[in-house]
Protein backbone atom coordinates (compact mmCIF):
# COMPACT_ATOMS: atom_id res chain seq x y z
CA UNK A 1 0.00 0.00 0.00
CA UNK A 2 1.39 3.39 -0.97
CA UNK A 3 0.62 5.25 2.24
CA UNK A 4 2.87 8.19 1.38
CA UNK A 5 1.77 11.60 0.13
CA UNK A 6 3.45 10.97 -3.24
CA UNK A 7 2.86 8.88 -6.35
CA UNK A 8 5.54 6.20 -6.66
CA UNK A 9 7.01 6.42 -10.14
CA UNK A 10 7.74 3.34 -12.22
CA UNK A 11 11.34 2.20 -12.35
CA UNK A 12 13.96 -0.35 -11.34
CA UNK A 13 13.98 -1.65 -7.77
CA UNK A 14 16.36 -3.57 -5.55
CA UNK A 15 14.56 -5.61 -2.89
CA UNK A 16 15.84 -6.48 0.57
CA UNK A 17 14.57 -8.62 3.43
CA UNK A 18 16.00 -6.82 6.43
CA UNK A 19 19.59 -6.21 5.40
CA UNK A 20 19.70 -9.23 3.03
CA UNK A 21 19.57 -8.53 -0.72
CA UNK A 22 16.73 -10.52 -2.32
CA UNK A 23 16.78 -9.44 -5.96
CA UNK A 24 16.18 -6.85 -8.63
CA UNK A 25 12.97 -6.05 -10.42
CA UNK A 26 10.76 -3.24 -11.59
CA UNK A 27 7.99 -1.35 -9.85
CA UNK A 28 5.03 0.11 -11.78
CA UNK A 29 3.59 3.53 -11.05
CA UNK A 30 1.62 3.33 -7.79
CA UNK A 31 -0.96 6.00 -6.95
CA UNK A 32 -1.44 7.36 -3.43
CA UNK A 33 -3.46 4.79 -1.46
CA UNK A 34 -3.07 2.12 -4.14
CA UNK A 35 -1.90 -1.35 -3.13
CA UNK A 36 0.86 -3.22 -4.93
CA UNK A 37 1.88 -6.86 -5.14
CA UNK A 38 5.45 -7.65 -6.13
CA UNK A 39 6.85 -11.12 -6.81
CA UNK A 40 10.27 -11.47 -5.24
CA UNK A 41 11.26 -14.70 -6.96
CA UNK A 42 12.63 -17.85 -5.39
CA UNK A 43 13.68 -17.81 -1.75
CA UNK A 44 16.76 -20.02 -1.58
CA UNK A 45 16.19 -20.66 2.14
CA UNK A 46 12.98 -22.62 1.38
CA UNK A 47 13.05 -26.16 0.01
CA UNK A 48 10.22 -28.39 -1.20
CA UNK A 49 10.68 -32.11 -1.80
CA UNK A 50 8.14 -34.47 -3.34
CA UNK A 51 8.64 -38.14 -2.49
CA UNK A 52 6.79 -41.20 -3.82
CA UNK A 53 5.99 -43.11 -0.62
CA UNK A 54 3.96 -46.01 -2.00
CA UNK A 55 2.64 -47.33 -5.31
CA UNK A 56 -0.19 -49.87 -5.26
CA UNK A 57 -2.07 -51.63 -8.11
CA UNK A 58 -5.24 -53.70 -7.67
CA UNK A 59 -8.39 -54.82 -9.47
CA UNK A 60 -11.71 -53.44 -8.25
CA UNK A 61 -14.98 -54.48 -9.90
CA UNK A 62 -13.23 -55.32 -13.17
CA UNK A 63 -11.35 -52.03 -13.18
CA UNK A 64 -7.65 -51.65 -12.67
CA UNK A 65 -6.88 -49.18 -9.86
CA UNK A 66 -3.48 -47.58 -9.40
CA UNK A 67 -2.80 -45.59 -6.24
CA UNK A 68 0.24 -43.39 -5.70
CA UNK A 69 1.00 -41.94 -2.28
CA UNK A 70 3.25 -38.88 -2.23
CA UNK A 71 4.69 -36.82 0.59
CA UNK A 72 5.37 -33.11 0.06
CA UNK A 73 7.83 -31.68 2.57
CA UNK A 74 8.36 -27.94 2.89
CA UNK A 75 11.38 -26.81 4.92
CA UNK A 76 12.60 -23.36 5.92
CA UNK A 77 16.36 -23.06 6.45
CA UNK A 78 16.23 -19.28 6.86
CA UNK A 79 16.38 -17.12 9.94
CA UNK A 80 12.85 -15.77 9.60
CA UNK A 81 9.43 -17.34 9.18
CA UNK A 82 7.93 -17.25 5.69
CA UNK A 83 4.33 -17.23 4.49
CA UNK A 84 4.09 -19.75 1.65
CA UNK A 85 1.76 -20.85 -1.11
CA UNK A 86 2.51 -24.37 -2.39
CA UNK A 87 1.18 -25.73 -5.69
CA UNK A 88 1.04 -29.27 -7.06
CA UNK A 89 -1.01 -30.82 -9.82
CA UNK A 90 -2.93 -34.02 -10.32
CA UNK A 91 -1.85 -35.65 -13.58
CA UNK A 92 -4.41 -35.20 -16.37
CA UNK A 93 -6.29 -38.30 -17.55
CA UNK A 94 -5.33 -39.04 -21.14
CA UNK A 95 -8.42 -41.16 -21.75
CA UNK A 96 -12.09 -40.45 -20.95
CA UNK A 97 -12.35 -43.82 -19.16
CA UNK A 98 -9.52 -42.93 -16.76
CA UNK A 99 -10.42 -41.09 -13.58
CA UNK A 100 -7.81 -39.23 -11.52
CA UNK A 101 -8.66 -38.01 -8.02
CA UNK A 102 -7.09 -36.90 -4.77
CA UNK A 103 -8.06 -39.45 -2.11
CA UNK A 104 -6.81 -37.58 0.95
CA UNK A 105 -4.46 -34.83 1.99
CA UNK A 106 -3.29 -33.54 5.35
CA UNK A 107 -3.69 -30.62 5.43
CA UNK A 108 -6.41 -30.28 2.83
CA UNK A 109 -5.63 -28.04 -0.15
CA UNK A 110 -7.41 -24.71 -0.47
CA UNK A 111 -10.59 -24.88 -2.54
CA UNK A 112 -9.36 -23.31 -5.78
CA UNK A 113 -11.38 -21.52 -8.39
CA UNK A 114 -13.11 -23.41 -11.21
CA UNK A 115 -10.14 -23.03 -13.57
CA UNK A 116 -7.70 -24.47 -11.00
CA UNK A 117 -10.01 -27.42 -10.29
CA UNK A 118 -10.47 -28.15 -14.00
CA UNK A 119 -6.69 -28.15 -14.51
CA UNK A 120 -6.10 -30.39 -11.48
CA UNK A 121 -4.16 -27.70 -9.63
CA UNK A 122 -3.80 -28.20 -5.88
CA UNK A 123 -2.89 -25.24 -3.69
CA UNK A 124 -1.95 -25.06 -0.03
CA UNK A 125 -1.87 -21.72 1.72
CA UNK A 126 0.80 -21.94 4.39
CA UNK A 127 0.98 -20.26 7.71
CA UNK A 128 4.38 -18.97 8.63
CA UNK A 129 6.98 -21.73 8.63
Amino acid sequence: MNDTDFVLLAGPAATFSGDRFVGRGAVPTVAIGESLTIGLGIDESLRVTRELVKKHHRMQGGNQVAQFDYRLLLENFGDTAAAVRLYDRLPPAEDAEIKVSLLKSNPEPVKGDAKERKQGILRWQGNRI
